[in-house]
This record gives structure tokens, sequence and C-alpha cells, in this order.
């Protein structure tokens, strides 16, 4: 006996979209919190026109957030993804009838702002199950089986999912809608008293780890997500325009409000949509506008994800990360910035004037003295590798005629001595 089951999400009326946007944003009155999970604006929880745009309503239900009859575990703005609860579907043989019990769902989003992402996979558990997903409206038709060589469930092991007792399919980009049913030529009508039940799921994979203890408990993969699975919608905004050019011909209804926001155009399969981020440098929501949309991140008060070895300073879309005074070289790596042994006035007379060439002959003479140079050795300052390109001509010439000396050693890494004849 087979029985099905399909949860449908309907598309909302969109006629009050534009004073919505317009409004760019929910009112206070609207809540965009449920049992700890954060609603984020374009969606919202409570009545009224500007509480959430037409068609991403949530319902709050003792603490916890549903849309429509599917329970939402997260909603990300920027991933433009929503997380929900579906149910596992399963084929169980009955001891009674003598025949397999199915319990099949499929679940329909034809007419939703969303799709049903590719990161999802279809998911069979059992030892001799074999399990279909499709969507007859596009033609489209996968599956996988999954076994178990003598029918034991000694065969399979913990974290492996590649037909024995467990196997996944990937699904195209861009489906909205399948269902799920259970081959007959594969059933557990021979194996009942150790693994009598068949599951089939799609689900988000990364939240998933076969366990062989799902073949050894008849019902412990059912019960261990309660009945249910997470799987993961793709959503964007697929009404008004469909790309960023086309929407931002109409700022009352474009969705990207904040002043700090970008559009992306969403494609998948044959649907067109957008979808709004934070610039580069700004984080918050980009649906809504002033202090509740894009703000600048303050990237020095975050070392952790920018890295910055030196003095760092903020500013709006991003951050300078510069060497600390008396340092010099790389402040964006750790060890990059060193300690500057010239002095600024050094600094300053290297490559400039005539007279300059005294100050840096009194510099290289200081350090040849310094104990700081035995303590720290610095690359060697040799007069000659100075550019006498950015001095002038008329420089190299009273270098020339100035008659001065320098002893290098390549062994030793530093100046020994420099004279100036004078």
């Amino acid at each position: 006996m087979a029985s099905y089951s399909e949860l449908t999400i309907l598309r909302l009326t969109i006629a009050f979209a534009a004073a919505a946007l317009l409004a760019g944003g929910a009112e206070a009155q609207c809540l965009h919190t449920c049992g700890g999970i954060d609603i984020p604006y374009p969606f919202g929880v409570g009545s009224g026109d500007d509480c959430a745009l037409p068609g991403y309503e949530i319902v709050c239900n003792n603490s916890r957030p549903f849309y429509v009859d599917v329970e939402v575990l997260s909603i990300s703005l920027q991933l433009g993804q929503m997380r929900v609860m579906t149910p596992i579907s399963s084929s169980c043989y009955n001891t009674t009838s003598r025949k397999m019990d199915s319990n099949r769902w499929g679940f329909n989003l034809t007419t939703a702002p969303f799709m049903l992402s590719d990161s999802n996979k279809f998911t069979v558990v059992g030892c001799r199950s074999l399990a279909y997903i499709s969507d007859p409206m596009s033609n489209y038709t996968s599956g996988c089986a999954s076994s178990c060589p003598g029918d034991t469930v000694v065969s399979a092991t913990n974290g492996t999912c590649s037909g024995i007792g467990c196997c996944q399919t990937t699904i195209p980009r861009g489906l909205e809608y399948y269902e799920v049913s259970f081959g007959e030529s594969l059933n557990t009508s021979e194996i009942y008293n150790h693994t009598p039940c068949s599951y089939a799921v799609l689900m988000d994979y990364s939240n998933f780890t076969f366990s062989t203890s799902y073949l050894a408990s008849p019902l412990k993969f059912n019960t261990t997500y309660g009945g249910e699975a997470p799987v993961m919608l793709d959503w964007a905004i697929f009404w008004g325009a469909p790309d960023c050019v086309e929407a931002q011909k109409n700022l009352t209804s474009y969705a990207c409000k904040s002043d700090h926001s970008v559009c992306l155009n969403y494609s998948s399969g044959d649907q067109l949509a957008y979808m709004c981020n934070c610039n580069k440098g700004y984080q918050g929501n980009p649906y809504l506008q002033g202090s509740n949309g894009c703000q600048d991140i303050n990237e020095c008060e975050h070392p952790e994800s920018y890295s910055c070895y030196g003095e760092c300073r903020n500013k709006d879309g991003g951050f300078d990360c510069f060497c600390q005074a008396g340092t010099r070289g790389n402040a964006s790596i750790p060890g990059g910035c060193q300690k500057n042994f010239l002095t600024p006035k050094a600094q300053v007379a290297i490559g400039t004037t005539r007279p300059a060439m005294a100050l840096v002959a009194e510099e290289l003479r200081r350090l040849a003295l310094a104990d700081e140079v035995q303590r720290y050795p610095q690359p060697p300052l040799v007069l000659e590798e100075l550019s006498f390109v950015d001095m002038g001509s008329t420089m190299s010439i009273w270098y020339d005629e100035s008659k001065t000396s320098g002893v290098y050693s390549l062994e030793n890494k530093a100046v020994l001595s420099t004279e100036f004849a004078r």
C-alpha cells in the first residue's frame, strides 16, 4: 500500500509589492526573529504590507518559524538561501499484509520565489533499496540503489555513502518540483528481520553523515531527524524584472535599497532574477535603507578576519594597514615590519642635494660603530649602491671628485669603514 503527499508552496499575490518596497523595510510591530532564529527583511513575521515582501511572509508558531507548511531553520541574505525541513519518504515491509508500505512525499515550489539548491543530494538508506526522484513537468528523473553484500549491515561503513547501505546522487540547478518513488525490483521483503525499511529524501548533504545504526535499527534514520531532513532552498527577487539592469530602471520597485548595496544577477535553469548584497567592506541588510541597511565594517576591530600586523586605520568600505613609526616593510604579514635604522634626516638626505652626501656618510659611520648593528644585522648599506640617477649627473661628478673610499665585506655582511676626503 502506498500513500503520497505533496507539500505545495503557494506564491502569494504581489499586488502591494511597490508599496512595500517604497517603504524600504518593516515597521516596529513586525517581528524579525522567532525562537532565536533571525528572520531578516525581505522576510518578516506579522501582518501588514510593509512587514515582508509579498511571497516572503513567515509564520511564528510556538516559537518555531514556518514558511507556509515547512519549518524554517535559517535564512541567509548574503547567499540567498533558506534552510527548511521536509519529510522523509519510506518503504517498509508489512509482516501482516506481506507487502511494502510506502509513504512518499513531493515538494512543489513552482509558484513560489524559491528553487531547490543544487547543494542538496538525493539520499537513499537501506540494504535493498532503489528510489527515484523525478519532476514530471521537466521530464527529469534520477535515482540510486543501495545494497549490503550478503544482506548484512556489517559490510557498511560509518561516514561512507557510496552504495553500500547508503547512496547519494546530485540534482540539477533550477529544480522547482520533485516527487519520490521506490523501485519494486529491490525491497526488504526478504531481509525484514534485519532491515525492514528503506528511506529516501532530498537533503542538504553538508549536514549528513551516514551511520550503520540507520540499518541495524529499523527506524533510526527516520527518528534521528524526527521524520524530516533539512533541505536548502535558493531564493531571489523573481518578480518585477529579470535582471539588475531592468530592475534599476524602476527605483520604486527596485529591491536593493541600501546606499551601499550591489545588485547581482541570478539565473537558475530558465529562471532569471536578481539578488542584493552589501558592497565590499560593508555588512548588514541590503534590502533596507539608512542605519538598518549596509553599514561599514570596522576591520580594525576584527584582526582575526582582517590581518594587520602594524597600525590599522579604518575607513569607509575598507582599512589602511601600515608599519608603525620607526619601522618599514609589509604590515599585512607577520614580521613584515622591520626596524628602520636610518634616521629621518638621513632618509630625506638620500637622493636630494650634494651636501646630503655628508649626512649619508655620517650615518654610515654611525652604523659601523653601533652595537645595534651587531645585535640586529640588517641588509648592508653600501654607498655605491645609492641611486645616482635620481641625484642627477652633478652629484655623480661630485662623488667621483670626492675621492670617497669604502670597505665592504661580503662575508661579514656589514660596513667595516667608510671615509670621506675633506
